[in-house]
C-alpha cells in the first residue's frame, strides 16, 4: 500500500503551491482584460472557461484529480474526501463540471453584479470592473490552491507516518 501522490514531500507541495499561485494570479490578469471585450455577458463567459481549465489544473499538480485519487489506498481515498469536504471544497478529486463553476462564480453574486454593471462606464467603470474580476479570480483560485495545498500535506503527512 502507498501513496501515489504527484507530490511526494512537503518541499514539493510548497513548490506546487508557489506554481499554482503564479498560474491563477496569471489567469486573474487574463480575466480582467476580458472586461474590455464589448460583449454582454463575455466576461463572465470567459471567466468560468478560465475556472474551468484551471481548478482541475491545480488538482493535478497537487496529485488531487479525480484518477489520482482514485489510485490512492482505500484509506487515504476516504480520507481524501473526508478532508476535502472539511475543508469546505467540492472541487478536490471530483470532475469540475460547468455547473460547479457556475455555481462558485455565482456565490461571488454583488461582486459579479458590480463588475456587469461598471464595466460599461468608461474608463474608470472599466478599470473598476477589471480589478473586480482580477480580484474574484485571484480569491477562488487562491482559495483553492489553499484546500489543496492542506489536503494534500494532510496525505502527505498521514503517508509518511503510516508507511514509516
Amino acid at each position: 500500500m502507498s501513496l501515489n501522490l504527484a507530490v511526494a514531500t512537503l518541499d514539493e507541495i510548497e513548490q506546487a503551491r508557489n506554481d499554482c499561485r503564479t498560474m491563477v494570479t496569471r489567469r486573474a490578469l487574463v480575466s480582467g482584460a476580458a472586461v474590455l471585450v464589448p460583449l454582454p455577458g463575455g466576461d463572465l463567459v470567459a471567466d468560468v472557461g478560465m475556472l474551468m481549465q484551471l481548478l482541475p489544473r491545480i488538482n493535478e499538480r497537487f496529485g488531487l484529480s479525480p484518477e489520482q485519487v482514485e489510485e490512492l489506498s482505500p484509506q487515504l481515498k476516504i480520507m481524501a474526501f473526508d478532508l476535502a469536504k472539511r475543508l469546505g471544497s467540492r472541487l478536490i478529486g471530483k470532475a469540475v463540471t460547468t455547473n460547479l463553476v457556475t455555481s462558485l462564480v455565482t456565490k461571488m453574486g454583488a461582486r459579479v453584479g458590480v463588475k456587469t454593471v461598471a464595466r460599461f462606464v468608461p474608463l474608470v467603470g472599466q478599470a473598476a470592473a477589471a480589478a473586480i474580476s482580477i480580484s474574484m479570480m485571484r480569491y477562488i483560485g487562491n482559495q483553492h490552491v489553499e484546500a489543496c495545498y492542506q489536503l494534500a500535506c494532510q496525505l502527505i503527512t498521514k503517508r509518511d507516518n503510516t508507511f514509516a
